[in-house]
C-alpha cells in the first residue's frame, strides 16, 4: 500500500522506517514534509505535492498519515478523510479535541478507515509490561507512577505548553497499563508568565489503581520512566521515550530481578530476560531473540487498523487522550478536581445536545414572555384579536420545540464509530 505522508514530526520515524523497509507499503508521497528534516532524508525519493487536492486520483497513495498540526494539514486531512481515504494521526497539541471530535463526526458519515498512531504503545517492553500486568504477575496493582524530566525550551522553567505536550504523549500509556479513569487533578507550581518548575496530574478511577504522572525541569538530561506497583512486585520502564530505546526491569516480592532491554534502533531486537523466580524459589535464565526491523510491531498496528474495525489502538483512545489534557487545564483554572463523563460521539449525542441547549432557551422565553403578556394585559385593554396573536407568538416556539423532540428517531442511525 502507497501511503502519503501530511507532517514531518520526528515521533513518526520508526513509522516510516517500517514502511520503506517493508516490500507491501511505501510511503509515495508527502506534503508540508523538509526535504532537509529527519524525516525528509528518510524519505527522499518520495513525491512532493505542493497540495492536498494531488492525493485524491485513484492512482494515488491509498492511505494518508498525518503527523503535524498546522491549520494546512488539519484542514486537508479533513477533506481526505471526507473523500474516502485511511487515515492515521499521530497526536500532537495542536491538533485540540475539537479537531480530533470533528474526524470522529467526519468518520461516522463515510465510513473511512480512522485510527491514531502510539508510538510506544507498540514497544516490546511496553507490550511485556501490559502483559505482566494482565497476567497477574505482580499481583493487584497498587499505584502507577509516570515521571519525567523535561529540558526547558527556554531558560531554566517549563512552559505550560510543553508539559501539556508531554502529558499528551504519555496519556494513553497511563490509559492502556491502568484503565479508565474518570476524575483528573492537576498542580503546577509557577507562574504562567515565567514558567513552572514542577507540575503533576492524578487520574482515579473506581476500582482502578491510582495513576500520578509528574514532570519536572531537568538540570542535566531528560529523563522518563514509568513504575507500576503491586502486591507481589513492581516494574520499572525507562529509557529515552523519543528514540525508544527502553529498560524494563521487574521486581518480584520475593526478591529475585529481571532486567530486560530493548531499542527499536538496532535491526535485530534481544529481549535478555535473567533471575526469574518460581513459586519454589528455584532460579531461571533463558534468552529471547526478537528479528524486527525499526518500527515492525508499529506498522503492524497501523495494518491491524486497516483490517479490522476491533483493531486496537482505537480512535476514542486518542479522544481519551485529548479528553485528560483538557480536564487537566479545566482542574489548574477551576483548582479542583474534574470529574469525566464519557460518551461516544455521534449525530445522536450531537442532536440531544443541542435539543437539550435550545429547550432551556424556549423555556426560559416562554416563561418571561407570560409574565411580559400579564403585566401588559393588565396596564391596557386589548382587544380579542390582539390577544390571541400574543398568545401565539409566545407559545409557538415551545410547540415547535416539542414537535421537534420527533426528528430524534431520524438520529437512531448515526452511531459514533473509533
Amino acid at each position: 500500500m502507497n501511503f502519503a505522508l501530511l507532517g514531518d514530526d520526528v515521533r513518526i520515524l520508526p513509522l516510516i522506517r517500517a514502511i520503506q523497509s517493508s516490500a507491501l507499503h511505501e510511503v509515495s508521497h508527502v506534503w508540508e514534509v523538509g526535504p532537509q528534516s529527519e524525516v525528509g532524508r528518510e524519505i527522499g525519493r518520495a513525491r512532493s505535492v505542493a497540495a492536498w487536492e494531488e492525493l485524491l486520483p485513484k492512482d494515488g497513495p491509498r492511505a494518508v498519515i498525518l503527523a503535524g498540526d498546522s491549520d494546512d494539514l488539519l484542514t486537508a486531512s479533513r477533506r481526505l478523510l471526507g473523500e474516502g481515504k485511511p487515515l492515521f494521526v499521530l497526536p500532537c497539541l495542536g491538533q485540540a479535541a475539537s479537531f480530533v471530535y470533528e474526524l470522529t463526526l467526519d468518520q461516522a458519515d463515510t465510513g473511512a478507515v480512522l485510527g491514531p498512531i502510539f508510538p510506544l504503545r507498540a514497544h516490546p517492553l511496553m507490550t511485556k509490561l501490559a502483559r505482566l500486568i494482565c497476567e497477574g504477575e505482580l499481583g493487584a496493582l497498587l499505584h502507577l507512577q509516570l515521571e519525567r524530566r523535561l529540558m526547558p525550551e527556554a531558560g531554566r522553567l517549563l512552559a505550560a505548553e510543553q508539559m501539556d505536550r508531554a502529558f499528551l504523549a504519555d496519556a494513553d500509556l497511563l490509559r492502556f497499563l491502568g484503565g479508565e479513569y474518570d476524575q483528573v487533578t492537576a498542580l503546577r507550581s509557577g507562574d504562567p508568565a515565567v514558567g513552572f518548575s514542577l507540575a503533576s496530574v492524578t487520574l482515579s478511577g473506581a476500582g482502578k489503581p491510582q495513576a500520578v504522572w509528574s514532570a519536572s525541569a531537568a538540570d542535566g538530561h531528560a529523563a522518563w520512566m514509568i513504575t507500576v506497583l503491586g502486591v507481589c512486585g513492581s516494574a520499572t520502564l525507562s529509557g529515552d521515550p523519543d528514540r525508544q530505546e527502553l529498560t524494563l526491569e521487574v521486581r518480584k516480592a520475593g526478591g529475585s530481578n529481571s532486567t530486560f532491554g530493548a531499542s527499536h534502533r538496532d535491526e535485530a531486537l534481544k529481549l535478555v530476560e535473567a533471575v526469574l523466580a518460581n513459586a519454589d524459589g528455584n532460579r531461571v535464565v533463558y534468552t529471547e531473540s526478537v528479528n524486527a526491523s525499526d518500527g515492525r510491531d508499529l506498522l503492524a498496528l497501523v495494518e491491524g487498523v486497516l483490517a479490522s474495525d476491533e483493531a486496537a489502538p482505537r480512535w476514542a483512545d486518542l479522544t481519551r487522550a485529548f479528553d485528560w489534557v483538557d480536564a487537566t487545564r479545566r482542574s489548574l483554572r477551576r483548582r479542583r478536581t474534574i470529574d469525566l463523563h464519557f460518551e461516544e460521539l455521534s449525530e445522536r449525542s450531537q442532536f440531544k445536545s443541542q435539543m437539550t441547549a435550545i429547550g432551556c432557551g424556549v423555556l426560559m422565553f416562554t416563561l418571561v414572555a407570560v409574565v411580559l403578556y400579564l403585566m401588559v394585559a393588565q396596564m391596557f385593554v386589548l382587544n380579542d384579536t390582539i390577544k390571541h396573536l400574543l398568545r401565539i407568538a409566545i407559545f409557538a416556539p415551545l410547540g415547535l420545540f416539542l414537535v421537534a423532540q420527533l426528528l430524534l428517531s431520524l438520529t437512531r442511525t448515526g452511531t459514533g464509530r473509533g
